[in-house]
């Protein structure tokens, strides 16, 4: 058995690195309005199985787009055109 893990990602910054399980099962991604003064926020939760490991949030316009091999996909940002995908650190240059 492999323990189910839930990792939320609030306002992800291209660059920021961060712990995603080896096996991603499914990604929710949504827009919360924080009001006039805050704007919208994009949020996403990544669920999967499998050890933690860490991977660099990248980022590319919607559209045809090419991206590093080994990068896993995981949500569209719709209002800022844009679609969010990991690399392994590894991959990236990291330790």
């Amino acid at each position: 058995m492999s323990e189910i893990r839930a990792v939320p990602i609030e306002m992800p910054e291209e660059g920021d690195v961060v712990e995603l399980p080896e096996t991603v099962g499914r990604v929710d991604s949504w827009h919360d309005y924080r009001g006039a003064a805050s704007g919208t926020r994009f949020e996403m939760t990544v669920v999967g199985s499998g050890e933690l490991a860490e991977y660099v949030l990248l980022s590319t316009s919607i559209g045809a787009s090419e991206i590093e091999d080994g990068a896993q996909v995981l949500a569209a940002d719709v209002e800022h055109a844009a679609v969010w995908y990991a690399v392994p650190r590894s991959a990236y240059g990291g330790n």
